[in-house]
């Protein structure tokens, strides 16, 4: 048996959507008090051995924890996906789709998709700031907000500080980061044919990150915001997208499989995780959500909305947590329950919003 890298549209969004559940649970089970922190934009040493000694009380909050430590690596999938994709509709060294076109029509989409939840969200602001506050401090903290709004829109924000990142809680950093992505796409990838540039490219980006983390490791979180952190796992959607098919053995999946969930012992090897947890939901896809049609058709329906349940992300999760608040002790079974039901609701909203 083995398994293929020759994605058919439905594959994509059946890998999407099981990402996007890893995504939703993740954000939702990490913030309680309790929960394993994950290793995302910068590492905690201890973290991992957290998580493992966790096994040790197996339940509810093996559950969580499971979640809270390893669901934000969905986000490599959808970095894949969009060099598969890439790589799949656009020719080597096409010509044929200008840079200004390509960039203006990704930006184009991504308005359409933040834009009128950070309008919401500013009238929201502004009621409750003039409510509260005098209207001389009042116009003072709504000057702040719209500084903040720009960065947003301008897609600037991960240049900034990890405040500007998370504010307005939402994916707004992985717009950011894939816009630079596609941009060097079309500067440099779709212009290099030899896969042995392209690996190197991709060296060069964790080399990067090692690099930075040995002079100031202060500075890491800026630059896992940023595309060096992302454009290895793109790039192996690139080479995997210009093939026919490439299909891998079924003791190798195992073994890559296996290899994600030791990626995170030390920072080192943790730099290039998300290069190898993307093979966890190949996996996943493949011989488990693939194998059922009625989980293939729940999944690959959720990989269709995944873009509308990532931008109402923070928002429904900041109301999930006004009825069971993080910062108060819970038990596991409560948490894990309660997790569940925030992610269903996330379907209607989404349906209804958009």
């Amino acid at each position: 048996m083995k398994m293929r890298i020759n994605l058919t549209k439905e594959d994509t969004l059946l890998l999407k959507g099981a990402a996007i559940m890893a995504i939703i649970f993740h954000n939702f089970y990490h913030k309680f008090e309790g929960g394993i922190v994950e290793n995302e934009f910068t590492f905690h040493p201890n973290s991992y051995w957290e998580f493992w000694e966790s096994f040790l009380h197996p339940g509810f909050n093996l559950f969580n924890n499971f979640f809270s430590f390893y669901g934000h690596y969905g986000v490599s999938v959808f970095f894949f996906v969009s060099g598969y994709g890439l790589a799949k509709k656009y020719a080597l060294l096409d010509s044929k789709v200008t840079v200004t076109a390509f960039m203006t029509e990704k930006i184009r989409k991504f308005w359409l998709l933040m834009v009128p939840l950070l309008l919401v969200c500013m009238v929201g602001f502004a009621a409750k700031v003039f409510y509260l506050r005098e209207f001389h401090d009042a116009l003072e903290h709504m000057k702040v907000i719209m500084v903040h709004m720009f960065y947003k829109i301008t897609f600037t924000s991960n240049f900034i500080s990890e405040e500007e990142v998370y504010w307005l809680v939402g994916p707004w950093w992985f717009f950011s980061a894939i816009l630079q992505i596609y941009l060097i796409y079309w500067l440099m990838i779709n212009k290099t044919s030899s896969n042995l540039k392209l690996f190197f490219i991709a060296i060069l980006c964790v080399l990067l990150q090692i690099a930075v983390y040995s002079i100031q490791d202060d500075y890491l979180s800026m630059i896992r915001y940023n595309f060096p952190a992302w454009l290895p796992i793109f790039i192996i959607g690139v080479m995997c997208g210009r093939k026919s098919t490439i299909r891998i053995p079924f003791w190798i999946a195992c073994f890559l499989f296996f290899l994600c969930f030791v990626v995170d012992v030390n920072v080192y090897s943790w730099l290039a995780g998300s290069i190898f947890f993307f093979f966890v939901f190949l996996f996943l896809s493949y011989y488990i959500l693939g194998k059922s049609v009625l989980l293939k058709s729940i999944f690959v329906w959720l990989g269709g909305i995944s873009a509308y349940l990532f931008v109402l992300n923070g928002l429904l999760r900041h109301l999930s947590f006004l009825v069971l608040p993080p910062d108060v002790p819970h038990p596991a079974w409560i948490i894990c329950m309660a997790g569940l039901l925030h992610f269903a609701y996330y379907w209607p909203c989404a349906i209804s919003v958009f």
